[in-house]
């Protein structure tokens, strides 16, 4: 699969520096973490599940 997706925005802000992301600059982790985050705050969803059993 090549999926590319760009995101911007002032909210969201990476808390872990570029020298200890597996690929610098690429912050689907914590972006998921983040949106996961914002979407329960808004009530858009109830609960939050982990596929590997951790947050």
């Amino acid at each position: 699969m090549n999926t590319c997706v760009d995101f911007r925005s002032d909210l969201f802000k990476p808390f872990l520096s570029d020298d200890v992301q597996v690929n610098p600059r690429r912050y689907g982790t914590e972006l998921s973490w983040w949106f996961s985050r914002e979407l329960a705050a808004s009530g858009g969803i109830s609960e939050i599940t982990w596929s590997n059993g951790s947050p």
